[in-house]
């Protein structure tokens, strides 16, 4: 069986067209799977953010939370402290309070007598 110049030439034809229709699908396969596996790959790329920004916000939310606990303990703690020493001082100048009226009271007590001893040695009572 032999092929005549024409017979050749569609063949030859053919065969280039099916080649280049080969070229542009092969193309057309390569550009639809890069684009999709950059899709993909934005997508992971957004998901992860999401989930590290997630994940990060979390670990915030518990750092200040425990910053916040931790230092309200301390308030509390120092304002207990506070309050021990306020008591002791108000219990020790209570007593100092209590020792200042009792000396206030003797110097009264004093003065009377000194008033009486004065009017005695005024009158000419001692001798």
């Amino acid at each position: 069986m032999a092929f005549d110049k024409n017979e050749l030439k569609q063949i030859k034809e053919i065969v280039t067209g099916s080649e280049e229709g080969v070229v542009k699908r092969v193309d057309q396969k390569i550009t639809t799977a890069k684009e999709e596996i950059i899709k993909t790959t934005d997508q992971k790329i957004a998901s992860a953010k999401e989930e590290i920004i997630k994940t990060t916000d979390q670990k915030i939310t518990t750092a200040k939370e425990d910053i916040i606990k931790t230092t309200d303990q301390k308030i509390v703690s120092a304002k207990e402290e506070t309050i021990t020493v306020l008591s002791r001082e108000i219990t020790d100048l209570a007593e100092i309070n209590h020792a200042v009226i009792n000396q206030v009271s003797k110097i009264a007590e004093l003065e009377k007598r000194l008033i009486r001893l004065e009017t005695i040695v005024l009158k000419g009572g001692w001798k």
